[in-house]
């Protein structure tokens, strides 16, 4: 269920074989585009998701929807409302962690379930991604008299580079 607040994408998704924050299989079912979009993650040096197969489905926000996500041995497939929107083998990530999240939006789910034979992963579930502490550069009075709302960009690095305007004073 997606509520139509946002100007962004409006998606909610689910994740299997989740070896770690940077590795998994990924569905996107974004509403503002109306597309089903089945897609892995990458390595660290490559961009943030690798289209596997994109369907075009209309999606509609408000509504909730039945949609089941497989990952039995090569195959993945997803269904929504019963009929398969795409399918495909692919075998980069084996047994991993299960997850929702959204994107650009707010999403709720309901009656999620999960089956299947628990799996042994190579190595404990991560997050790769280092958390690097803040880093104030200027502030107080030093700062200016004049405060406004930040830009934030991510860097190629994944780092969030966040910048306050001030000094106008």
């Amino acid at each position: 269920f997606v509520r139509p607040y946002g100007d962004g994408v409006r998606a909610a998704g689910a994740l299997v074989r989740s070896r770690d924050s940077e590795s998994f299989y990924g569905v996107h079912f974004d509403t503002r585009n109306d597309q089903v979009v089945l897609y892995v993650s990458p390595w660290h040096d490559l961009p943030d998701w690798i289209v596997l197969q994109r369907k075009k489905v209309e999606l509609d926000e408000g509504r909730w929807y039945s949609v089941r996500v497989e990952a039995i041995g090569r195959k993945l497939r997803v269904t929504l409302e019963g009929a398969v929107q795409v399918e495909l083998e692919e075998d980069r990530y084996g047994a991993g962690l299960a997850g929702l999240y959204t994107s650009q939006g707010q999403a709720s789910f309901r009656n999620v379930r999960t089956a299947g034979s628990p799996a042994v992963l190579e190595r404990p579930w991560r997050d790769a991604v280092p958390i690097r502490r803040p880093r104030i550069v200027v502030s107080g009075e030093s700062a200016g008299g004049y405060a406004a709302f930040p830009d934030v960009c991510r860097t190629s690095s994944g780092d969030l580079l966040c910048v306050f305007y001030s000094g106008f004073g």
